[in-house]
């Protein structure tokens, strides 16, 4: 179950979700750590696919590696 780790501008909790990405056109499948907002904890099962809306990728890189 994941924990909240912050709040949004109305107060709503953040909560960490890692998500499996699989790529057809990779080697492998990569984990993916996805922030949602909400008052209640989200649920998911173990395999079941998700659909983000209106979801925003913040690439980075880490100084002085190749991630």
């Amino acid at each position: 179950m994941p924990d909240a780790q912050d709040s949004d501008d109305q107060g709503r909790p953040g909560w960490v979700i890692d998500c499996l990405a699989d790529d057809p056109d990779a080697d492998r499948a990569a984990i993916c750590s996805v922030k949602v907002y909400g008052y209640e904890v989200p649920e998911f099962r173990l395999g079941q696919e998700v659909k983000f809306i209106g979801l925003t990728a913040l690439p980075y890189v880490l100084n002085g590696s190749n991630r």
